[in-house]
């Protein structure tokens, strides 16, 4: 009999582990992560490197990193190809031929071609049009494929940027922040489809020309229903709630999805926004620097954005003291978990701006304490996350001022 009773027991306990895993996903209770190793120079010199952007290349389980470099007091955009380990995989490589003003370069990796794709903002044009986005395809070797792309060359400067690859269309969405319409209506968000032959995929896409301000914008694509959000930090209420965070679906074809979303407009300012999809749950988590709470300056704020638009959930992610601000964010489809990385002021008197970062369940939840990403003397700024899928992993790039000059660093987080 006893023995009966405890092979019963046994059995609901297997049961009730097994029920739990079905209703609690691995990604919410898997371990915190931590630094892998030390910080690691991806690219440094005698001058400015900064403001840098990472994809990651499942096929090779390699990294492209792209910057601006200052080369003889002149901004141009360079890349290098890094392995799992943040090793150079080669030299480092221009992204254009062209000797003009490069910056801002941002790049994105397509599984259908295992290409990448970079654009960035150029002055090439400058004297006629302003600045243009332009872009460049690469193949895996970062063997340049094919000639420059002209993304927009609109009447007025076309700044900040941001670009995404459409997985089920083999298509990319770059979106900007556009004065053609400052003096008017004050600055826009416009956008551009292109092909993944570089050509261009029909005209250009108003996506906010809201009065006032429409600024920092980001986008995410949805593989599910084969769309995108674009969302960005809202000036037309800043006489009352002050800068707000919006957003805006965009379909496939580049036509407005539904009315603008207002992901949040508390009290005091919202600002920087950047977001994920999360495909396993079939919606985006947005997360911005949030300046509701005075006694702690900014903190980092998230939201949840289901498929249709709707705000499921708002909630601090990061409220330390001092301020948290410039944050980034990758999703973990293996686990179901974010990591957030961004810059933290609490050492600014001491040894200047860190990079931490903070892991997240699947819904937005924190999960496990704070991870400090690089704290070294010297200020440490603008995070760029990107996940390893192969290794299950983080890398997380950054400007760095330890050596008394902008340069790129990095850590592998897992």
């Amino acid at each position: 009999m006893k023995k009966e009773m405890k092979r019963n027991t046994n059995i609901l306990l297997i049961f009730l582990a097994t029920l739990a895993l079905a209703v609690w996903p691995i990604g919410n209770i898997s371990s915190p992560a931590d630094a892998i190793g030390g910080n690691f120079v991806v690219h440094g010199g005698p001058l400015r490197q900064a403001i840098a952007s990472a994809t990651y290349n499942p096929s090779s389980n390699q990294y492209m990193v792209v910057w601006e470099d200052n080369i003889s007091g002149q901004n141009q955009a360079k890349g290098i190809i890094l392995d799992t380990n943040g090793l150079p995989v080669g030299s480092s490589f221009y992204i254009s031929p062209s000797d003009s003003i490069q910056t801002r370069p941002v790049v994105v990796y397509n599984n259908a071609d295992n290409e990448y794709f970079v654009t960035w903002k150029d002055s090439k044009a400058s004297l006629i049009n302003g600045l243009n986005i332009y872009g460049q395809r690469f193949a895996s070797d970062a063997t340049p494929v094919g000639n420059t792309i002209t993304v927009s060359s609109g009447p007025k400067n076309e700044e900040e940027h941001w670009v995404v690859y459409n997985s089920l269309n083999n298509q990319y969405l770059s979106v900007w922040r556009d004065t053609r319409n400052e003096l008017t209506n004050g600055i826009d968000i416009f956008g551009q489809i292109v092909n993944a032959d570089g050509s261009l995929f029909g005209s250009e896409i108003p996506i906010s020309t809201a009065t006032n301000h429409q600024l920092f914008q980001q986008l995410a694509f949805n593989s599910a229903n084969n769309q995108y959000l674009i969302v960005w930090r809202e000036l037309r209420n800043l006489d009352t709630t002050g800068p707000d965070i919006y957003g805006q679906r965009v379909n496939e074809s580049g036509n407005l999805v539904g009315s603008e979303i207002v992901v949040s407009n508390a009290a005091n300012q919202q600002m920087r926004p950047t977001l994920r999809y999360n495909s396993q749950l079939n919606e985006y988590l947005v997360v911005w620097g949030d300046g509701t709470n005075a006694a702690t300056l900014y903190d980092i704020y998230g939201a949840r954005v289901n498929a249709k638009g709707n705000v499921v959930r708002a909630q601090p992610i990061s409220t330390s003291i001092g301020a948290q601000f410039r944050q980034e964010i990758d999703y973990n489809s293996v686990n179901g978990q974010y990591l957030v990385a961004y810059a933290d002021n609490r050492n600014s008197l001491t040894s200047g701006f860190d990079i931490r970062g903070q892991l997240l369940k699947n819904r937005g939840q924190v999960l496990g304490p704070e991870i400090t990403i690089s704290n070294a003397v010297g200020d440490q700024i603008k995070p760029i996350v990107s996940y390893n899928s192969v290794n299950n992993n983080y890398l997380v790039v950054w400007s760095d001022f330890r050596n008394g000059n902008f340069d790129i660093y990095g850590q592998i987080v897992g």
